[in-house]
Order: C-alpha cells, then sequence, then structure tokens
C-alpha cells in the first residue's frame, strides 16, 4: 500500500494505491494517522485502490469518525465499480459521503478550507 500526500489549507488529499487488507492496514493506519492530524478535512482518493477487506473498511471507519468528531469532514472519491460494490453491500455507502470525481469532493469541503 503506497500512500501519497496532498495538502491544501486545512484539507488534506491522500491517494491510496494498491490493497488495503489484513496485510497492510496496520501500517498504512499508522502512516495515515500521522498524516492526517494536522488537518481538519480529509479526502480519499481511491482512484488507485485495488482492494479492500473489513480491516481497510474499519480503518476509514475510525477516519471519518475523527473527523467528524473533530468537527472536520471526510469523503471518498473514484471508487473503481468492484470497490463501490464492497461499500453497497456493507451499506457504508449510507455513512461514507462517496463521491464520482475529485472535483465532486472538493465541492463538499467547507469555503475556505483548501485555501487559495
Amino acid at each position: 500500500m503506497e500512500i501519497r500526500e496532498e495538502r491544501k489549507g486545512n484539507l488534506i488529499i491522500l491517494e491510496l494505491v494498491g490493497r488495503l487488507d489484513s496485510l497492510t492496514t496496520e501500517d498504512a493506519k499508522k502512516q495515515m494517522l500521522v498524516l492526517v492530524a494536522a488537518a481538519p478535512h480529509l479526502l480519499l482518493d481511491c482512484r488507485q485502490l485495488e482492494y479492500i477487506s473489513s480491516v481497510g473498511l474499519g480503518l476509514f471507519m475510525l477516519l471519518l469518525k475523527m473527523k467528524r468528531d473533530g468537527g472536520g469532514s471526510f469523503g471518498l472519491f473514484s471508487l473503481n465499480p468492484r470497490i463501490r460494490e464492497i461499500f453497497v453491500v456493507s451499506k457504508l455507502d449510507r455513512v461514507m459521503p462517496i463521491f464520482e470525481t475529485r472535483e465532486d469532493a472538493l465541492k463538499t469541503v467547507p469555503a475556505g478550507a483548501a485555501g487559495a
């Protein structure tokens, strides 16, 4: 699992590349918790996420809770059809904001959060 970081003001966008499963989630969790601590708003770019297990879904739920409890925002975008189906079957698409494109996701970030 590779995590690429982009910061824009109070927003962090993490691009997830590879698999988020029982072998990779713990390391990804440690890395993500450090990266997201400084920014109240978080978007996850799932365009190159190949697979997510229940452990990976648990990490997404943890990030969602952290951001909401801290007064921030959270969203996912660019899920491939296989990953989207996992969210639909698990009904997590009803809990987590999922957007088709990066542009759609950026529109939901509070005004001024992404900097100028």
